[in-house]
């Protein structure tokens, strides 16, 4: 098809037809630049004609009283077809009648033009009534269509009172239009005229009519001035019917919108049907320029949005309303700010501010007039988000202004009272909605925050803010990043009073909600002290922090109980026992410090003790012994952030660098609390890590003999021990380290101390008395790496706790050896001389008996030391001496047996 010419086309009842040989109806002729295709598909389904029931049933035969049929739609290719059916009378037999269909096909380069002026396509003068064979079957190209003028404003109102189109059915049939290029409805309308006249004045109401149609919805809009009855049809959206043919009820019009005249039957009125934009269509339905120059604006903010937008009754009227404010007509406006401000920032957002001048011209207009307003009243919630939306799209020149305006509207909504719904509940404050807007728009959201944060005349914004974002923390996680959100927007609002108290009482109620307030507290005391590091130069930020780890003691300390305490909450909460002397005379209740004061003693003998550190000497071990095990200690503290000490820094300390417990800080009670929460926390937990603590454990620190030497329990110690490592070699590891630990050996280090030596004899002998029975046993605590003296003890007390007569014969082995000798060489001297006596005489004087020197002893035996004690077993005690054969007492003492082999029983 030529794109610079209007194409026509003619289709009757002919002789002969373009598409079939025979005679019948069909395409007669054509201008060249139609496609067979395009006739075909496009032009023929509208080649239709229906003559009126009331014409037909009297016999009417004068063509001049049937209707014409005006049809107008767009192609699916872009092109605007304009036809015409009329009842032509007889046809070229004479016999039958006919109608005749003359069309107009303008191409898309045209279209517009024609769509602008209606009168062009709805008053044609030039269309032909029947057709002759004779003009051939090929029609001319036109470069245009005459018409006659559109009505003046004065025939178009007098035309509206002979319909009786008032206002509201003005307003309602625009309506429709839109309805029905935006849905599957149709609209179908009968006037009340005579059927010979109706097509005339339909041509006429639509001239009227289209001045109210946007350029978009025209190019969409398709239309019939007359069919016999209502009929959907395809880019039909609007009919004209024989009035007789809209009978009520009837279903194959559906949903479909009616316009009845003669009976007075109207659609209900459509959603948005008392617009701002039909306000505007009725008020300039004469002064078509006023109308044009919206549709400008119009077109400039829909540029770029769907095609559901550019169709929308809803979205002309929130144009017209913005169009409107442009004048000074700001009702619309206030009737619905929140809408408007949100349509415009909505076209705004398809193309930018300087595509669309004129929506950005309106939107700080708007803006300025909320500033403006002499009584400022809170700006509803829909407005003030979509002004923050605005923030956003504004041209960096006018950025400044609007966040300055949105302060000012965030403070109305602030000094607004909170209301109640129909049920008596507190309904979402103003407030509160606009902080939820605000957290959408980041950069707007920081230079709010600062700019309040920075004013004092803002303090009371600020806290309504504070307040509003608080309520939607709900978990220690949460709350951590909404403290780094104001050190991120607002850093020296966190210095402020009312700052701390709040999030104090979030932290408190947070806290005490929490699973595990050990845990969720460690995790904010961590974090506070990571932020204050990155932020220490900053005034007032370590009040903030100091607060937080305050409460977070209390709530903490609130929630242990000393008598159900568990070894998990001890090592849980490690971060407040070591800054034990920081929270000391902060505010914390005497139930609190006494808590904190016992746990952080638990806590230091737990974990700061090494091995027998509590009771170490200055000098140095025993050269013969093994390097004893050492434990792990924490890093010290350090200071806290004003300077002072810690308590892991401030504990004195041995010059040789071992930890030790600071009992001089605790009461006799204190400790003793210390020391049995101590051991209950080690029960089923001993292991050489925690030797140390052990000891500390059954130390009693409240006898002084000087220096290091405080008495130890070793009995209730070696029993505490086994029972907790029964079924394990635990006791048997312990033994083993305590060989070599000075804690257990006298001040020169050689020696077991007398109260270890007599506690290991009470345990095997009343406790464990099968202990050392075991040959495997046995062995492993006599090893020969082991101290001599050590092994020694070891072999006694089992040698105490065996079998009386083989102790016995164990025992005087030695003497009971040499009195068998003695008596064996005696009997042997006595056979000897009782046979020589048989052969010969008797001397005249016998021989001596020999026997054992009353004062002769082993020379191997050892010599008392300077106790009287034998240098073996200490404790043993001497026993009675054997009778000679003599009868005199040989002095016997108890010898240290020697170190029995690994064989021995």
């Amino acid at each position: 098809m030529t794109e610079a010419s209007i194409q026509q086309h003619y289709y009757t009842r002919g002789r002969e037809g373009l598409f079939q040989g025979g005679e019948g109806f069909d395409t007669v002729a054509k201008s060249t630049g139609l496609e067979a295709s395009f006739i075909r598909k496009t032009l023929h389904p509208y080649c239709l004609y229906i003559a009126p029931q009331e014409l037909i049933r009297r016999g009417e035969t004068d063509p001049s009283k049937y209707p014409e049929a005006l049809t107008v739609f767009p192609a699916e290719t872009g092109e605007l077809v304009i036809g015409r059916a009329v009842f032509s009378g007889s046809d070229f037999t004479g016999q039958r009648e006919a109608v005749f269909i003359h069309q107009y096909i303008v191409p898309r380069s045209l279209r517009d033009d024609f769509l602008q002026q209606p009168s062009s396509f709805l008053h044609i003068t030039s269309f032909r009534d029947r057709y002759d064979e004779n003009e051939g079957k090929e029609l001319p190209e036109l470069e245009k269509l005459p018409h006659r003028d559109a009505p003046t404003p004065d025939e178009r109102d007098a035309l509206l009172a002979r319909l009786g189109v008032g206002e509201p059915i003005f307003k309602a049939l625009l309506a429709a239009i839109f309805t029905a290029l935006s849905s599957k409805k149709k609209v179908y309308i009968a006037l009340d005229a005579e059927i010979g006249e109706s097509a005339r004045l339909a041509a006429d109401l639509l001239d009227v009519l289209y001045v109210g149609l946007p350029l978009e919805i025209r190019r969409q809009f398709g239309f019939t001035t007359y069919n016999n009855e209502p009929q959907a049809k395809k880019g039909i959206d609007l009919m004209f019917v024989e009035k007789t043919s809209l009978r009520p009820g009837d279903r194959v019009m559906g949903k479909d919108l009616v316009f009845d005249f003669p009976n007075g039957r109207f659609p209900a009125p459509e959603p948005g049907s008392h617009s701002s934009f039909l306000d505007l269509a009725w008020a300039w339905r004469n002064e078509p320029d006023k109308l044009e120059d919206f549709y400008d604006f119009a077109r400039e903010a829909l540029a770029g949005m769907g095609k559901a937008d550019s169709v929308s009754l809803s979205a002309y009227q929130e144009l017209a309303t913005a169009y409107r404010t442009s004048f000074g007509d700001l009702e619309p406006y206030r009737r619905d700010k929140g809408e408007l401000v949100a349509s415009l920032v909505r076209y705004l957002k398809a193309g930018g501010p300087e595509s669309k001048p004129r929506v950005n011209e309106i939107l700080l207009a708007l803006l300025r007039q909320e500033q403006g307003e002499a009584t400022p009243a809170p700006l509803p919630q829909g407005a003030l988000s979509a002004f923050m939306a605005y923030y956003d799209l504004a041209p960096d020149d006018h950025r400044e202004e609007v966040a300055a305006a949105i302060v000012d509207f965030l403070e109305r909504a602030a000094s607004a009272p909170s209301s109640r719904d129909l049920k008596g509940k507190d309904e979402p404050s103003a407030m509160a909605e606009a902080g939820e807007a605000l957290r959408k728009h980041a950069d707007l959201q920081r230079l709010v925050y600062e700019r309040t944060g920075r004013d004092v005349r803002y303090s009371a914004l600020q806290e309504v803010l504070l307040a509003d974002r608080m309520n939607r923390v709900k978990s220690v996680k949460e709350l951590q990043e909404e403290i780094v959100f104001w050190a991120t927007h607002s850093f020296d609002s966190l210095g402020l009073p009312y700052f701390i108290e709040q999030f104090r009482d979030k932290l408190r109620r947070t806290l005490q909600k929490s699973g595990d307030q050990a845990v969720a507290g460690e995790s904010l005391f961590h974090f506070c002290s990571q932020l204050y590091k990155a932020h220490s130069s900053r005034r007032g930020f370590g009040s903030f922090c100091d607060a937080l780890e305050i409460e977070t003691a209390r709530v903490v300390l609130d929630a242990i109980t000393l008598q159900t305490a568990t070894y998990a909450e001890l090592m849980q909460g490690n971060y407040l026992w070591a800054e034990e002397r920081l929270l000391t005379g902060v505010g914390l209740t005497e139930e609190q410090l006494d808590k904190l004061r016992l746990l952080s003693g638990v806590y230091e003998a737990m974990v700061n003790l090494g091995p027998s550190a509590a009771l170490r000497p200055d000098k140095p071990q025993n050269a013969d012994s093994r390097d004893s095990y050492s434990g792990k200690l924490l890093p010290p503290v350090g200071t806290n952030r004003e300077g002072m000490e810690s308590p892991a820094a401030s504990s004195p300390q041995p010059t040789d660098g071992t930890p030790r417990f600071p009992w001089e800080r605790y009461g006799n009670k204190e400790l003793a609390q210390i020391q049995e929460l101590v051991r209950r926390f080690l029960k089923a937990r001993v292991h050489p890590a925690q030797y140390g603590p052990l000891l500390f454990a059954f130390t009693d620190y409240k006898v002084s003999t000087g220096g290091e030497d405080k008495p130890i329990s070793f009995f209730d110690l070696l029993t505490f021990v086994g029972r907790e490592t029964e079924g394990t070699d635990g006791l048997d590891d312990f033994l083993l380290w305590s060989s070599t630990e000075p804690a257990f050996r006298d001040a020169g280090g050689r020696m077991l101390r007398p109260a270890y030596r007599n506690a290991l004899r009470k345990y095997f002998t009343e406790v464990d008395r099968r202990g050392l029975k075991d040959r495997k046993r046995y062995r492993e605590l006599t090893d020969e790496s082991l101290p001599k003296e050590f092994r020694k003890v070891i072999a006694s007390i089992r040698e105490e706790s065996g079998n009386p007569a083989l102790r016995f014969l164990k025992r005087h082995s030695r003497s009971l050896t040499l009195c068998v000798l003695v008596l064996a060489l005696g009997t042997a001297a006595y056979l000897l001389i009782g046979q020589s006596g048989k052969g010969e005489k008797p001397a005249s004087s016998p021989s001596p008996v020999l026997s054992p020197s009353p004062t002769s002893t082993d020379s191997s035996s050892p010599s008392p030391d300077a106790s009287g004690s034998p240098s073996g077993s200490p404790g043993a005690t001497a026993t009675p001496a054997s009778p000679s054969p003599s009868g005199s007492t040989s002095p016997q003492t108890e010898s240290a047996s020697p170190s029995p082999s690994p064989a021995s029983p």
